[in-house]
């Protein structure tokens, strides 16, 4: 979802891993509610404001996380694993870090 692969009320794209049979509980077609698209979309808009893709956002979050010592990545592309790579180096202030948090929060209701 944070790289743009999926998006709300359109098919996943032919091949890709939610399309394959059973994907297994790391990827589940649940995720893909309007709660967690409009997550994606606040993320997308930090990322943008701060010249970041939305995924080098989210992993520099991930390891600038008290107690996270390291990431586990998901690429498939080598073009993928460079990206990933440069979120090492990414240094995210505490207001970046507030804004993020922020934006995922589970403070709204799912609607039914």
């Amino acid at each position: 979802m944070l790289t743009g692969k999926y998006r709300r009320d359109q098919p996943a794209p032919a091949g890709s891993r939610v399309t394959i049979g059973d994907i297994g509980p790391w990827m589940r077609r649940d995720y893909f509610t309007d709660r967690n698209f409009a997550k994606v979309e606040r993320l997308r808009k930090i990322a943008q404001e701060y010249g970041m893709s939305p995924a080098n956002l989210s992993l520099a979050w991930v390891l600038a996380t008290e107690g996270v010592s390291s990431a586990i990545i998901g690429a498939s592309q080598p073009e993928q694993v460079r990206s990933n790579v440069q979120a090492v180096d990414l240094m995210l202030t505490d207001e970046m870090k507030a804004k993020i948090n922020q934006s995922i929060a589970d403070n709204e209701p799912e609607a039914e």
